[in-house]
């Protein structure tokens, strides 16, 4: 799907602050678009809520670098808050090429024309100087601040960008969208080049989540239209229904009851129930609605215990679930199914909408953003890897990231920090651990295994 190649108008956006916001510019590869279009700005978020609540630096006087004073915190501070200011400008005007400019021209990489172009005229070197940001950038609290304003920041993003996975947009959109994120990566580390190390870690590490959040979520809303599709149609759900009745669920219970050890009651409600929602010709949102049902029903006894106990939970079940929906579609690949490829839409579609509630509500537990959550996994990935790789015993941090510390002074390759990112799928996966029970509070002291 290609984007329009004609250049936009200018867009200009104003804060409550009077601030100015992102000028509209030429088209580029990066996808931008016109957001004045009715087309569609229908389809982006509320941005009026978009900028969260920004977390306090704090940080005492014996914690500062020498020659940098509280009046410096307040510039970098200041700063950070109306660099991001022109960020959300930029997107909400769908003007995404401008965010590496945006970026270069904070961390002193571009010249000031470039900003003016993008709507940013005051220059940061006036009110805090480069070597003073490159001196709080290696800082304990500033880093600590930066990571939780990016979580927050990014998830806003992305809640404008994508307000609803499951609603259909505009192909020119979502390419728009996946090319944004696609070239974030590379922008945010050409604008940092000759940052110091630590700050540019604790950056690519959100960016990297961020990312990978818009991916997904613009890979989940292709497939939901693809599968709305499937659901309309009445002869397809009928086959369907017709080869899932012939589907040997005993005998897949029996061979995955060794690898997963699921309570045969839960499996048996979850063939039941979903044979009966694809009788009934179930819409998506109504598919939606029992997806997240089954998240309910085998993650409520978990909530309110210990976050690390939840999130174990979760990943496993997202591994169960998997394994349990890979073992049908074996069934009826070797039945030669007809709707064998209406099957795969739908699986795909249901374990990356099911991802998407499970990252949802760990994200709820642990009190933080859906990308918080993604981010501190990936940097426990890398550090776990690095510290594999010299040999020394790994200190996993809570998986909420509460525990107030950055790790500052870890020294890794960027190249390695962004293999770690890209590899965060497999990695996820990898990442089990036996449970004792799940939603039935079995023990395994049964004489079948029961799930967890």
């Amino acid at each position: 799907m290609s984007v329009e190649e004609s250049s936009p108008p200018g867009v200009q956006r104003h804060h409550p602050n009077g601030k100015r916001g992102a000028k509209g510019g030429a088209h580029s590869s990066s996808g931008s678009l016109d957001a004045t279009s009715p087309t569609h700005q229908q389809y982006l978020g509320d941005a009026a809520a978009a900028l969260p609540h920004w977390p306090d630096l704090e940080a005492d006087s014996n914690q500062l670098p020498p020659g940098i004073d509280i009046d410096d915190l307040q510039a970098f501070v200041t700063l950070y808050r109306d660099h991001c200011e022109a960020m959300l400008d930029a997107v909400i005007s769908l003007q995404f090429n401008t965010v590496e400019t945006i970026w270069r021209h904070f961390w002193r990489s571009a010249n000031n024309n470039e900003a003016v172009d993008v709507g940013m005229e005051e220059d940061p070197e006036k009110i805090l100087p480069k070597a003073k940001l490159y001196v709080l950038s290696r800082c304990e609290p500033v880093l600590i601040f930066v990571k939780k304003a990016d979580y927050q920041f990014y998830q806003s993003l992305v809640e404008v960008l994508i307000p609803d996975v499951l609603r259909p947009i505009p192909g020119t959109l979502t390419q728009a969208i996946r090319n944004f994120a696609k070239g974030l990566e590379n922008w945010l580390l050409a604008a940092m080049n000759g940052c110091p190390e630590d700050i540019v870690l604790v950056k690519v590490a959100a960016v990297n989540a961020f990312s990978q959040t818009l991916r997904r979520y613009t890979s989940l809303n292709h497939l939901a239209q693809a599968a709305r599709a499937v659901l309309h149609n009445s002869a397809q759900i009928s086959q369907m229904l017709s080869d899932l009745n012939r589907v040997d669920f005993h005998n897949v219970q029996e061979q995955a009851a060794w690898v997963c050890r699921c309570d045969p009651d839960l499996v048996a409600w979850l063939e039941n129930d979903f044979k009966a929602t694809l009788q009934n010709q179930a819409t998506l949102e109504q598919w939606a609605q029992w997806l997240e049902s089954v998240v309910d029903r085998v993650m409520k006894p978990y909530e309110g215990g210990s976050t690390q106990e939840f999130a174990r939970v979760a990943r496993q079940f997202l591994l169960k679930w998997s394994f349990y929906s890979s073992m049908v579609i074996r069934d009826l690949t070797l039945r030669s199914a007809a709707s064998f490829g209406s099957f795969h839409l739908i699986r795909l579609l249901y374990d990356e909408y099911m991802f998407y509630l499970v990252e949802h509500r760990v994200a709820m537990a642990t009190g933080e953003t859906s990308i918080a959550v993604m981010g501190e996994f990936l940097n426990l990935t890398q550090r776990s890897k690095e510290e594999d790789d010299v040999g020394s015993p790994s200190v996993p941090p809570s998986p909420s990231g509460s525990s107030g510390s950055l790790h500052v002074g870890v020294t890794a390759s960027l190249s390695s920090q962004k293999s770690g990112a890209n590899n965060n799928s497999s990695s996820h996966t990898s990442s089990s651990h036996h449970l004792h029970s799940m939603a039935d509070g079995s023990s395994n002291n049964s004489k079948r295994p029961k799930l967890s």
